[in-house]
């Protein structure tokens, strides 16, 4: 029978392993198709648009707006709670209103 060593047999599989990668990339690559959804995982820039209403005054340009169940932190001017603003963009996870 025909036995081969350890360290032959890691060194077959490091081998096999990077070529399959390469086939595979080659072959799954060739499949992308555009999304009907491109803002599937980003839900902030879902919000642009929107008007809503803040739920804390914005002092110093930050405050907060309830946007269904949850609050959100939002940059703009300086608002009084319960003030309706438009969402025109997002910075790092803060949302940039404007008011209506």
């Amino acid at each position: 029978m025909f036995a081969i060593g350890w360290q032959i047999q890691i060194i077959l599989f490091l081998i096999l392993s990077v070529i399959s990668v390469f086939i595979g990339r080659r072959f799954m690559g060739a499949t992308d198709v555009p999304s009907d959804e491109p803002l599937l995982n980003r839900r902030n820039e879902q919000l642009i648009g929107q008007i809503v209403v803040l739920e804390e005054a914005t002092v110093n340009g930050r405050g907060r707006a309830r946007i269904g169940d949850s609050l959100w932190r939002v940059k703009g001017p300086d608002l009084a709670a319960g003030s309706r603003v438009r969402i025109t963009g997002t910075d790092q996870g803060t949302l940039v209103v404007e008011a209506v």
